[in-house]
C-alpha cells in the first residue's frame, strides 16, 4: 500500500447557529477536517487512484478543491483565494467534539442535534 497523506477540508458556515443551539466553535472559528486519503492494493482501479492522489496536492488539483468550497492548503493557491477563504482560527473535531465518534452520537444519531434543528422544506 502507497503512504497516506491527509487532505484538508473546512466548511464555513454562512449562516448562524439557532439560538436555542450556539455553536460549539470558538467564535470566528471553522472545523478543519482531515480525512485520509490513501490507495488501496486490492482497487481494481489503481492507475486511477494513483493518478487521483497525485494531483490531489499540486497546484490544479488545490485549485480544483477550491471551486467546490474547500480549502486550499497551497499557500500561493489559498493567498490567491484569500478573499474566499479568509484566515480564521481552524479547530479539529477532536478539539471541539471530543472526536468523530462522539460528535456523530450526538449530533447526527436519532434525535441528536441535526434531528432537533433540522426543518423539512427548508
Amino acid at each position: 500500500m502507497r503512504s497516506s497523506r491527509r487532505f484538508t477540508a473546512t466548511f464555513q458556515s454562512s449562516t448562524a447557529a439557532p439560538a436555542a443551539q450556539p455553536s460549539p466553535l470558538p467564535s470566528g472559528g471553522s472545523i478543519l477536517a482531515e480525512p485520509p486519503v490513501a490507495v488501496v492494493d486490492k482497487n481494481a482501479t489503481r492507475t486511477w487512484a494513483e493518478a487521483y492522489l497525485d494531483q490531489l496536492y499540486i497546484p490544479e488539483g488545490q485549485e480544483l478543491a477550491e471551486k467546490h468550497h474547500y480549502r486550499p492548503r497551497d499557500a500561493a493557491v489559498a493567498a490567491r483565494h484569500e478573499d474566499q477563504f479568509p484566515q480564521l482560527p481552524l479547530f479539529t473535531v477532536d478539539e471541539v467534539f471530543g472526536g468523530w465518534k462522539a460528535a456523530q452520537l450526538k449530533h447526527f444519531a436519532d434525535g441528536g442535534v441535526f434531528d432537533q434543528i433540522y426543518k423539512p422544506g427548508n
